[in-house]
């Protein structure tokens, strides 16, 4: 009897989670203040140097966004609130190599082997420390929240700090 209430609350709150995080694309919430720079409009985006170990450097940290074809503001959101974030706290990283990020349109069927890589099915942002030519990928859902959704400044602290502590991992 106690395994079966165990199991429909377990079975509860991963619907509940599973509603939140899909209602992420579907959520008109978003910051206050209006995105500092436009999102990407093409399929693939990668305006950085390719991801490839620098010299004197023990790896990468690739940022890695993918979204579906059609967006709600919540995801134009995220990808040009961590596009700001990397050009301007993480400039001398990116033009190094260092860092980079990409962003792939779920949409489109030559961005299929990414997303299997990552395993993405629909909005999600990930970061790949790359390691001795090992992937190291994390799956942040936290930039889901509303609390760093209708937080600009806690959402940008957040990915600051993620790429941070990314980066000292391959330094």
């Amino acid at each position: 009897m106690e395994a079966q209430i165990r199991t429909r609350v377990l079975a509860l709150a991963l619907a509940i989670l599973l509603v939140t995080l899909a209602g992420a694309c579907s959520s008109t919430s978003q910051a206050t203040t209006p995105p500092a720079s436009k999102p990407s409009t093409s399929t693939t985006t990668n305006d950085m140097p390719p991801s490839v170990s620098v010299a004197g450097g023990s790896g990468t940290v690739k940022v890695v966004y993918f979204h579906m074809h059609v967006r709600c503001g919540a995801c134009v959101y995220v990808e040009t609130r961590v596009r700001y974030n990397i050009d301007t706290y993480f400039k001398n990283e990116t033009d190094s190599g260092k860092l980079t990020f990409e962003v792939f349109d779920l949409g489109d069927k030559q961005n299929a082997a990414i997303a299997n890589k990552y395993k993405a099915v629909g909005s999600q942002l990930f970061i790949n420390v790359v390691k001795g030519g090992v992937d190291n990928i994390k799956h942040i859902e936290d930039v889901w929240m509303p609390k760093y959704l209708n937080d600009q400044e806690a959402f940008d602290k957040l990915i600051q700090n993620l790429i941070q502590q990314s980066l000292k991992k391959v330094q």
